[in-house]
C-alpha cells in the first residue's frame, strides 16, 4: 500500500519518498495536501508505489529469509 507519512523517526525505512509513497514534513498541512493532490492527479502512482512498497517489505522483512544467525555468531565470537 502506498503511504503518505512524515520524516519522523524510522518511518523513512519503510516509506521511501518517491518510491513507496510520499514523506512530508511533520505538521505541514501544505506537504500533506500536495501529496494528496499528486495522488489524485496521478492515480497510477498509487499502483506503482504500492508494488514498490510490497517489494521493499518482502525484501527486507521476510521472516522466512531473515534470521539472527549473524547476530548470534558475532555475540558468541566475543
Amino acid at each position: 500500500m502506498p503511504m503518505i507519512a512524515t520524516w519522523h523517526c524510522d518511518i523513512p525505512e519503510i516509506v521511501v519518498h518517491g518510491e513507496t509513497g510520499w514523506l512530508c514534513e511533520e505538521r505541514s498541512v501544505e506537504d500533506v495536501a500536495c501529496a494528496l493532490g499528486t495522488a489524485l492527479e496521478q492515480p497510477d502512482l498509487l499502483t506503482t508505489y504500492g508494488a514498490s512498497a510490497r517489494r521493499l517489505v518482502e525484501d527486507r522483512y521476510d521472516a522466512r529469509r531473515s534470521t539472527l544467525d549473524e547476530v548470534y555468531a558475532r555475540f558468541l565470537d566475543h
